[in-house]
């Protein structure tokens, strides 16, 4: 798996702006993250499924699969609805092979954000993502989103957990870039 910081640094590397959202359950956090509560977390969530932050832009989370009742830990997905009447959230979880896209209370899918991702001793959270302009220039891998205290990660084990988010980013506006241009950062 991938940490927060390096999910970050991969969005980055892959054309992506972000914003970064951590709960304040103490632990390390990123310098960059703006504070989330649950008010906050709904807001959130509300603006981006109704897109009221602008067109293509998407809300990934990052949670711990424990805290809504499925096998393994840390994990990220995006998020794709809210039903008002259920207060549900709708998860596009990302490993299909394993769970398809599920409807999840709100307030639930906030408390898993909670618990603290054991390779970056910090709380997990959520990402705000839109594309920025493409620049002729593209890094192979962000220097911050390498994390010293974790053993280095192979270009497909970081690639894997942003790929299809990314594919989805890139596919929903007008580009000529084509899969395989998507991670040859």
């Amino acid at each position: 798996g991938i940490t927060l910081k390096q999910f970050v640094g991969l969005a980055r590397c892959n054309g992506l702006e972000s914003s970064v959202y951590q709960p304040e359950t103490g632990g390390h956090r990123l310098s960059v993250a703006q504070t989330l509560s649950e008010v906050r977390f709904r807001e959130l969530v509300n603006d981006h499924c109704s897109q009221k932050v602008g067109k293509r832009t998407f809300l990934a989370v990052s949670y711990s699969r424990q805290a809504v009742d499925q096998t393994g830990d840390g994990h990220f997905s995006p998020v794709a609805a809210f039903d008002d009447e259920t207060d549900s959230v709708l998860v596009l979880d990302t490993a299909r092979f394993k769970y398809p896209p599920y409807f999840i209370g709100l307030s639930k899918l906030y408390n898993a954000l909670l618990p603290h991702d054991k390779a970056s001793n910090g709380p997990r959270g959520c990402v705000a993502l839109r594309r920025k302009p493409l620049t002729s220039t593209r890094c192979r891998v962000c220097a911050d989103a390498a994390d010293t205290n974790q053993p280095p990660a192979t270009d497909a084990t970081l690639a894997t957990g942003l790929t299809g988010l990314v594919r989805l980013i890139r596919l929903s506006g007008s580009t000529q870039n084509n899969d395989e241009d998507l991670l040859s950062s």
